[in-house]
This record gives structure tokens, C-alpha cells and sequence, in this order.
């Protein structure tokens, strides 16, 4: 349940770290990307919504594939961030799912982390925040 140790490792391939962000905004997609490419570790893939996020999970667990952590937007047309996390966590996904929340989301936290989520970024993200969130889950960042 929540609470579970969790940690992103890097697979074998050139020790990068495989990231998906989920959000139908392209300005925080931009935002998380460069954020991401900075600390030169995540090889990121975007879903524009809940449903490709699903899909695309899906698709890398049926290859074998995973992704290490996922940053999944609340508010997205199709299947939204808590629905999404909800199909994802049933196809036995078990890495940290992330929440990208809007300010006036923040009140939703709880239903955030009932969803199967394990943490929350506030929008607009910044650099230290992310860097913190990702510090948790890995060993790999330390200095």
C-alpha cells in the first residue's frame, strides 16, 4: 500500500533512467522535459493525455519494457491523472507515479494518493522541487 519503499534504479541500457510524463499542457511538458534533460539520467516519452499514459505503460509492460517513474498531470481530457494512475497501478505497475497539480489542486492530495500516486509536484515546476521528489525514490542522484 502507500508508504512502500520504492526506487527507481537504472536499467541496463546506458544506465538512463526511462520517465513518462503525462499532460495535455504543452508549457509543462516543455517545462518537465528541460527540467528532466538537465539531469542528463531520464530518457523521457510524453502522453498528452490519461488514456495514451495507460496505453503506454501497457505496452512497455507487455514488452518487458518499464518506465522508472511517472509524472502524471491530474487535469487532462480523456481519462484524467487519478483514473489513469487508477488503470496503471491495476496492470500491477509498482513504480512512483507523481502528481503534477495545479495550486488550487493541492487540496486533492489525499485523493492524489488514494488514487496510487506517491507524490505531488505543484505547478509551475521548479528545478529544486523535482530534483527533490526524484531524490526519494532514487539512489542514483546523490552527489
Amino acid at each position: 500500500g502507500p508508504g512502500q519503499a520504492l526506487t527507481i534504479k537504472p536499467s541496463e541500457k546506458g544506465g538512463k533512467l526511462r520517465v513518462l510524463v503525462a499532460d495535455d499542457n504543452t508549457v509543462n511538458i516543455e517545462v518537465v522535459s528541460r527540467l528532466l534533460k538537465l539531469e542528463s539520467i531520464y530518457d523521457v516519452t510524453i502522453a498528452k493525455d490519461g488514456q495514451e499514459a495507460y496505453e503506454l505503460v501497457k505496452n512497455a509492460m507487455e514488452t518487458g519494457e518499464r518506465f522508472d517513474v511517472i509524472f502524471m498531470d491530474i487535469q487532462m481530457p480523456n481519462l484524467d491523472g487519478l483514473q489513469s494512475t487508477r488503470l496503471i497501478r491495476a496492470l500491477g505497475y509498482n513504480a512512483p507515479i507523481v502528481a503534477l497539480t495545479a495550486f488550487s489542486e493541492e487540496s486533492n492530495v489525499k485523493e492524489c494518493m488514494e488514487s496510487g500516486m506517491n507524490e505531488f509536484l505543484s505547478k509551475p515546476i521548479r528545478r529544486p522541487a523535482l530534483k527533490q521528489v526524484l531524490a526519494k525514490f532514487s539512489t542514483i542522484l546523490e552527489e
